[in-house]
């Protein structure tokens, strides 16, 4: 059974956009059933390719769109039917292929592989399934010929069409009328085939969505020029594909393990979505998130969940807290103390050395004041199991943390006894986070009585968003309606944007009547250490230069002489930039897999470069990484551009038109 690390599993930011836990299960229990495709299809040879949104995501983010959270492949319906004979052996024990053929709630023309046909929340079967209780499912679509006769296609649009019409006419009252019968007898003219007209309303719609697949299908998949998915692109919207986009096939990186893409990928995802390397947090084609339609089966409300989660109560008691200050306020009216302590305390619980970033501009501050102790304690934090209890180690992550960051263990840190000015955090959840959690007793429910100020700033960084964004605003359930927010006594924000939603999304989970409360307890401070743009000692600026090896493919000659063009440029510029060519080991192994030739001139070029200074050939770095050294991109479609354009950096794409 696939098993990913529970690391993965984390609520983690990407692209600035926040994928609470649960997604990264849904994702898991999606790729728990890609695993099992690729398997299969290596194994007989079996091709298909990544469809629509994964294939962006494939190209764009090299994994999931983190707000597109389903997966969709394609087959020619050779292979489908090829799948479709094997799966049954091959496919794990739960995992079953679903269509209108054996699913009485699938009457679409798509084939669907669910890792269960039903939710279970057993703690059975949540410990073994990512505790995610909910179907995942991959929807395979299917590609067959077109006519290369305009006007025979017509005619099986129409008669398709037709069928369909009374299919979907058909109901359980109607399915034996008079009315109904003369109609089935259409059918049976139009298509040729015999319906058993005594069948239940199932079995009879069953039969005319079979003769409407026939039809569909009737061409051989190497018969014609064109291929599409006949429903709905091709008999309702009359769109298709020409044969050869789909001649050759690689393999990209996605998540953990790989998916397959048309060789000329890069060539698809343009017509379909043009400036593709652009942008538009939560953007998705279909209900985020895709569970939600299951949840909504069980009569769960927008706010629940079926894990216990953090509801309102009002504020937290602080008598403990407002004791304790009077009682240091006393201390200090005492003659034996003649202003002895007017030392503050500051604390700092950071709970991973990985975000340590979103303290460090309130740390630095805090050292600077006179008169300030300043103490960093990293909090550890435990795994949980499916019913909420911890499992293995506490991790610390102290390696994480900076070199030259003084920290304090956690047993050398006594809040009762010590009653900081300033306690700063930056885990928000309490006990309410699926993933992880702190010790309970560092619980912000808990700690806010041991402090005069509670500060609470997010270990992460989201892109602006309104309230009018469904996925984004969805998923504030799960970082923003917590404990620490609403314990908290300041909640330290980037930007105004931010503070409304926030501000709105407590509102509607507290009362409106709770409005001036956050108003006045969020603060906007920009933290910003400013750009990552990378210039050398001499003042050059840094190019990021990228070549797809799709568009490589489809140009070949033409492309290498491209390059050679942009390199001469290069060099005519050296005085004021650097450049750094990307192109990795997965580009360069596609290359050689696809045109060994095209391979081979490629490498002799990087080697002519090779004695340059001012350009380095990189075969390693992140799409991230490159952005954050990189003062501007040029190339094709990337995940890196992709990168660049979240880091509101210049974005320069190539005209491929002029290759030719």
């Amino acid at each position: 059974m696939y098993k990913p690390e529970n690391v993965y599993l984390e609520d983690e930011i990407r692209d600035g956009f926040y994928v609470p836990s649960i997604a990264k299960r849904a994702f898991t229990a999606e790729l728990s059933i890609l695993h099992e495709i690729n398997r299969i299809c290596e194994k007989y040879n079996i091709r298909y390719y990544a469809d629509w949104g994964t294939m962006l995501g494939t190209v764009r983010h090299r994994g999931f769109i983190p707000w597109d959270d389903d997966l969709d492949i394609f087959m020619f319906r050779s292979d489908l039917n090829r799948f479709i004979e094997v799966s049954e052996k091959e496919l794990p024990e739960g995992f079953k292929v679903q269509s209108f053929l054996n699913n009485d709630y699938s009457w679409k023309f798509i084939v669907n592989i669910v890792n269960t046909d039903r939710m279970c929340f057993t703690p059975e079967y949540l410990k073994g399934h990512y505790n995610f209780p909910y179907m995942a499912t991959i929807d395979i679509f299917v590609l067959d010929s077109v006519y290369d006769d305009d006007k025979a296609e017509e005619e099986r649009r129409e008669k398709v069409k037709y069928i369909l019409s009374i299919a979907d006419a058909l109901t359980e009252d109607n399915c034996h009328s008079n009315d109904m019968e003369i109609l089935l007898n259409e059918v049976e003219k139009r298509s040729g085939k015999v319906v058993d007209k005594k069948q239940s309303f199932i079995e009879i719609k069953r039969q005319l969505y079979v003769i409407t697949q026939n039809i569909i299908c009737e061409l051989d998949n190497d018969a014609s020029e064109f291929v599409t998915q006949q429903i709905p692109l091709g008999v309702y919207h009359k769109l298709k594909y020409r044969r050869d986009l789909f001649n050759g096939i690689v393999k990209l990186p996605f998540e953990d393990t790989y998916v397959c893409v048309p060789a000329l990928y890069d060539r698809i995802i343009r017509n379909k979505y043009g400036n593709y390397w652009e942008i538009r947090i939560g953007a998705a084609g279909h209900g985020y998130p895709y569970y939600k339609a299951q949840r909504e089966a069980l009569g769960l409300r927008e706010d629940e969940d079926y894990l216990p989660y953090f509801k309102y109560k009002g504020l937290p008691d602080l008598s403990l807290r407002n004791d304790t200050v009077e009682a240091i306020e006393d201390f200090k009216k005492a003659p034996e103390y003649n202003g002895e302590f007017e030392r503050e305390t500051v604390v700092f619980l950071p709970f991973n050395g990985l975000y340590w970033e979103s303290m460090k501009p309130l740390y630095e501050e805090e050292i600077k004041k006179e008169n300030v102790d300043v103490f960093v304690v990293p909090l550890p934090y435990y795994y949980k199991e499916y019913n909420g209890t911890f499992v293995g180690e506490p991790q610390y992550d102290l390696e994480k943390y900076p070199e030259e960051l003084p920290v304090y263990l956690l047993e050398q840190l006594d809040l009762k006894a010590m009653f900081p000015d300033r306690i700063y955090i930056q885990n928000p959840y309490d006990e309410y986070n699926m993933c992880m959690s702190i010790p309970k007793e560092y619980y912000a429910s808990n700690i806010v009585n041991f402090t005069k100020k509670l500060i609470y700033v997010p270990w992460f960084k989201t892109k602006d968003f309104e309230k009018n964004n469904y996925p984004q605003w969805y998923n504030m359930r799960y970082y923003c309606t917590m404990p620490g927010v609403v314990y908290a006594d300041e909640v330290i924000l980037h930007s105004d944007m931010l503070k409304d939603v926030y501000v709105d999304k407590l509102s509607e989970f507290a009362g409106e009547e709770t409005r001036k409360i956050w108003d006045s307890k969020i603060i906007v401070r920009d933290m910003n250490a400013g750009g990552d743009s990378f210039q050398s000692e001499s003042g050059k600026k840094t190019l990021v230069y990228y070549t797809c090896p799709s568009t490589i493919l489809e140009y070949e000659e033409a492309y290498i002489e491209k390059i050679k063009k942009c390199l001469d440029i290069f060099s005519a510029n050296s005085d004021n930039i650097n450049v750094v060519w990307h192109i990795d080991k997965c580009d360069m192994e596609i290359l050689k897999n696809n045109n060994p030739g095209i391979h081979e001139k490629i490498v002799k070029v990087q080697e002519s470069i090779s004695i340059e200074e001012y350009i380095t050939v990189d075969n390693a770095m992140t799409g991230d990484e490159l952005a954050r050294i990189g003062s501007a991109y040029y190339g094709d479609p990337s995940y890196i551009a992709k990168d660049f354009f979240m880091y509101n950096k210049p974005v320069m794409i190539g005209n491929t038109e002029i290759i030719k």
